[in-house]
């Protein structure tokens, strides 16, 4: 034999002996079990005060965004950002030349149109009184007939682009649809406009204000309209405004997975506070039933989620590892709003350490 293939019979052997080797230890080395405090999951009622964070804004229906829908050069703004605005109050004007001639011919159009019509309706009047003198054969009075219905026509057709063309002609001058503050401007004279909805400024009632906030699913359990509500401004600190919550969310934004809660401010005489200044608020939730469990036993996962460890019995005990939904955050509690049920036991020690399906011996209680 060779002196290679003596070789490559003995690395053949080391690696067997290698692979029964590693077998053997891994069979002969179980994971041990860990001693666990195990906690049953029971449901409470839980009405702790949520805090929300927000700016202060007028209710929707109170603002009104101003824009271009024709396109030209802008020749007038006639507001400033804090005018107090009357409801049809002139905002900007914009110039468009094209929009003019077209009313003039639309008119001279309109203008010909019935002029024509005046002309059938004589015709077809001296047809009639011709017809009935026996003088001119029916044939004629139906040609008279149809020459003014066509006329007719004709006007109604040029009435409609008389109209079309006055109407955007009107447009060229933006007014304000409701009385109120400008909050913004947010174009100026000699800039072009291109007719695409182009905002131009904003008008909004001031005379109610409100906190608008954004929250989890998990917050929105428990908040209802007409709950009460302390807000307290960033420039204010310490200084405790009533508030009523007035709308909450019925749905998510599916792309924020987020939704709107709104408080309406019960301002004290004096106080008018800046659109958009931040604040938050704390509203006192209906009770609801809740699981809490204690903080330490939520651990995170490498993937990022929110996880805890079942106590899970059978032929012997072991630790199942579980996903779960985080709700609202207490004193050394968390509110699971998914992923447990009551009834079930969880670890509260040792967490960190150990793994799905890893063998536990329960401590006793």
């Amino acid at each position: 034999m060779s002196r290679a293939a003596r070789a490559a019979l003995a690395l053949a052997a080391l690696v067997a002996a290698c692979n029964r080797g590693g077998g053997e230890t891994e069979d002969e080395t179980p994971r041990p079990a860990v001693r666990v405090a195990c906690l049953p999951v029971a449901t409470t009622s839980l009405a702790e005060p949520l805090v929300l964070r927000g700016v202060v804004a007028p209710p929707p229906r109170a603002e009104a965004v101003i824009a271009a829908t024709v396109s030209g050069r802008i020749t007038k703004i006639a507001v400033e950002e804090g005018d107090v605005v009357a409801a049809g109050a002139l905002i900007a004007v914009i110039e468009d030349p094209s929009l003019g001639a077209t009313a003039a011919e639309s008119g001279a159009e309109l203008a010909a149109a019935q002029a024509e019509l005046r002309v059938a309706t004589a015709d077809r009047a001296r047809r009639e009184s011709l017809v009935a003198k026996g003088i001119s054969p029916q044939k004629e009075l139906d040609a008279a007939i149809a020459r003014e219905e066509a006329a007719r026509a004709a006007v109604d057709a040029a009435t409609a682009r008389r109209q079309l063309a006055r109407g955007r002609l009107a447009r060229t001058e933006l007014r304000s649809p409701r009385a109120g503050t400008v909050l913004h401007v947010h174009r100026r004279a000699g800039e072009v406009v291109d007719g695409a909805d182009t905002a131009i400024a904003e008008v909004a009632d001031l005379s109610v204000l409100e906190l608008r906030t954004q929250v989890t699913g998990a917050e929105l359990i428990g908040l209802v309209a007409g709950g009460a509500a302390d807000v307290v401004l960033d420039a204010r600190p310490g200084v405790v405004i009533p508030g009523e919550v007035v709308v909450v969310a019925p749905a998510l934004d599916p792309g924020t997975a987020l939704g709107t809660v709104r408080i309406r401010l019960q301002l004290p005489d004096g106080v008018h506070p800046a659109v958009g200044l931040p604040g938050q608020a704390t509203v006192r939730r209906a009770p609801h039933p809740a699981i809490l469990i204690p903080s330490a036993a939520v651990r995170r996962s490498i993937a990022g989620h929110d996880e805890v460890l079942v106590c899970a019995g059978g032929v012997e005990d072991h630790v199942e590892v579980r996903d779960v939904t985080v709700g609202s955050r207490g004193d050394g509690t968390l509110e699971i709003a998914a992923g447990l049920t009551a009834g079930e036991r969880i670890v509260v020690d040792h967490v960190l350490g150990l793994e799905d399906g890893q063998a536990i011996e329960v401590a006793a209680p």
